[in-house]
Formats: structure tokens, sequence, C-alpha cells
């Protein structure tokens, strides 16, 4: 099971930085590797992961837009493993496929939502880049 993703941009639009908001998320990204162990250290890895990214912009006080793709990746990188397999690197890219965007806007207090399946109103296919940390419990 995957886990949070923390995300942040810079957005320009109509030649205009907008303002964004740091976005944390916990709910739902999932997915699964297939590791090749080639050395004790080291494994190569590739997969499928289902993503939710986004963006938050605010450019004034009025206004607040959510912006949310999901999207069904296959990421590849490699795995390192240390300090007797309880501490492990992940790093690599992942290029994912949009499935669903969701835009919700807050005009002072009210909200208006949108929803659309292979959205014509984002990029197709999304590359991103990832470093992951994980230790594992002592017994």
């Amino acid at each position: 099971m995957e886990g949070f993703l923390f995300q942040f941009s810079k957005v320009t639009a109509w030649n205009i930085d907008q303002k964004t908001v740091p976005r944390f998320t916990y709910y739902f990204n999932s997915g699964f590797d297939v590791n090749y162990k080639m050395h004790q250290h080291v494994r190569p890895f590739t997969g499928i992961h289902l993503r939710n990214i986004g963006l938050i912009t605010r450019p004034n006080d009025t206004l607040k837009t959510k912006h949310r793709v999901y999207t069904l990746g296959a990421p590849l990188g490699l795995k390192f493993y240390l300090m007797n397999e309880k501490l492990m690197f992940k790093v690599g890219g992942d290029v994912g496929v949009a499935l669903n965007y969701k835009i919700k806007s807050f005009i002072n207090d009210r909200k208006i939502k949108s929803n659309e399946w292979f959205s014509d109103r984002v990029a197709p296919v999304f590359a991103s880049a990832f470093l992951e940390c994980v230790t594992k419990p002592s017994r």
C-alpha cells in the first residue's frame, strides 16, 4: 500500500504567477511493486500504482481552487537496502495516465464541483520522479 504524498507546484496562468498551497494527501494511493533481487543491497523494480495527485491555487482572498487527478502509472526504479534490510531507499520515475479529473472552486463561501473521466482539461500523461526512505521497526 502506498502512503502519503506531499505535493507542491509553481503555476503560471495567463502570464500571471498563481499562489499555490502545499497539498498533503493520504487517500487514495495504492499499488504494488515487482522486484528483481540481483544483489543483496540493490533491487530494480517496476509495478502498477494508482495515485491521487493535485494542486491547490489561491489567486486572491475570495477564490480557492482544488484540482485533483487520479492516474494509473508504471514506476521504474531502484531500491537500495542497508543495515540488514532495516533501511530502504527507493528512487525512480513514474509515468501515469490520467483517468479522472476533479475540480472544486470555492468563491467566498460557495462551492462549485466538476468531475470528468478522461478529461481533455488536463494532460493525458503525467511524469514524475520520487525518492522514498522506509525503515523497518525493530522486533
